[in-house]
């Protein structure tokens, strides 16, 4: 059974009187509650369009980097991952740019794109038939349907069509995993509005959970979110600063690690400043180039690339609450870009897994950091900054201080 509550919106929370998004919230006094149907449509677009435009105007959107297509294609992207694009360090954040660059150089295995029916069978298999899934109302039950053992086994007519659809939906999935294809369908998506505190909707608390295709979704988990991470930590793509979206990592270990850290730093009597850094919004600010370029450097077939970024530029989203399913839409455009790969991505977490490990990696080479060197002074370990998916901690000490306060 589903719970009782599940954080759909029925009515919006606004400021009273005149106001206009975005607004301050700790300069509003009273809220008023829209219940109009059409009110509410407004200001959740308004509020959504604003809110996926956030990366516009960082450095990355701007030339030559904002002519690298969503797919991150062409040949500014092929130079970049062959070493040999150029970069200005005298340009604003020219330095930082050619870090970045370098952290996009080609340097992993190439992945199998290769979809089989075990691949398809075993993921509709495993997911639970309650996830909201499907603008199209291709509903995971009719997928776990053609899987599902009914008693009439002996009748072959009735096994072998449950069979050959199956096989089609694999076939399907398959061709366009080799050629780089994203179906038409798969560029609906419905944006479903939550609310982070329950019964107060307000229009500045809200959660967006993007519900896609199915069979997209399950593409994305089997080439992303598990063969691009074991792949990741088979080479040691993700170091050991990002904890978050990893097999056997959680967000004890970097609890751990901190209050050893501090332990550390009142017995051997080192100053220590740490600051907690939290990205908010971190899967809605990805710049779409610069993920799939990621990927591809680190190992993402070109055609798994093609319809991550294919589907993310033509995507028509579509704004849910209980009162319905808008019939209108917003779409990346130039004046309103619409960036992120959405929470509800079946990827987003291992996008984010690799962006933030780049991100620390170079922060790592830039900055002084913390230190620490055993009694024998054998071993000295240096470290930066360590993260739980959104969450990271940022410290630099003074190992070599005569007095320690």
């Amino acid at each position: 059974f589903k719970p009782a509550n599940t954080g759909a919106m029925s009515h919006l929370e606004v400021p009273t009187g005149e106001w206009q998004w975005p607004y301050d919230p700790k300069q509003v006094t009273t809220w008023t509650r829209e219940h109009d149907s059409q009110k509410v449509e407004d200001h959740l677009f308004d509020r959504n369009i604003l809110h996926f435009g956030q990366a516009k105007e960082t450095p990355w959107t701007k030339p030559p980097f904002s002519d690298i297509p969503f797919d991150g294609t062409g040949p500014i992207a092929d130079a970049i991952l062959d070493g040999t694009f150029p970069c200005e360090p005298s340009e604003p954040h020219g330095k930082y740019i050619q870090l970045l660059l370098d952290s996009l150089q080609a340097k992993l295995p190439t992945l199998p794109s290769d979809i089989t029916a075990k691949d398809i069978s075993n993921g509709f298999r495993v997911w639970k038939e309650m996830t909201s899934t499907s603008p199209s109302n291709r509903h995971l039950g009719h997928y776990k349907a053609l899987l599902s053992l009914d008693g009439r086994e002996d009748n072959d007519s009735t096994t072998h069509l449950a069979e050959d659809i199956m096989d089609i939906h694999h076939r399907m999935t398959a061709i366009c995993a080799k050629l780089g294809i994203s179906l038409h369908r798969w560029q609906e998506v419905v944006t479903a509005m939550l609310e982070k505190d329950n019964g107060s909707p307000k229009l500045h608390r809200l959660r967006v959970i993007h519900l896609l295709e199915a069979d997209l979704n399950l593409l994305i988990k089997i080439i992303i979110a598990r063969r691009f991470v074991w792949h990741g930590e088979t080479h040691g793509t993700f170091g050991e600063a990002q904890a978050g979206g990893r097999p056997g990592r959680s967000a004890n270990d970097i609890v751990l690690q901190k209050e050893l850290t501090y332990d550390l730093a009142l017995r051997t009597l080192i100053c220590l400043a740490m600051m907690e850094n939290d990205a908010t919004a971190c899967f809605d600010r990805m710049l779409p180039s610069l993920v799939t370029l990621s990927l591809r450097a680190n190992g993402v077939p070109e055609a798994i690339a093609k319809i991550i970024g294919a589907t993310l530029l033509k995507m028509r989203h579509r704004i849910k609450t209980k009162l319905g399913i808008s019939k209108r839409c917003y779409s990346h455009s130039a004046d309103h870009p619409v960036h992120g790969t959405g929470q509800g991505s079946a990827g987003s977490m291992a996008f984010w897994l690799l962006i933030s490990t780049i991100l620390f990696n170079i922060m790592r080479k830039i900055a002084h950091g913390m230190q620490f060197t055993d009694p024998t002074s054998t071993y000295t370990i240096k470290r930066t900054m360590e993260g739980f998916v959104d969450d990271a901690d940022v410290a630099v000490n003074d190992a070599q201080a005569k007095t320690p306060y």
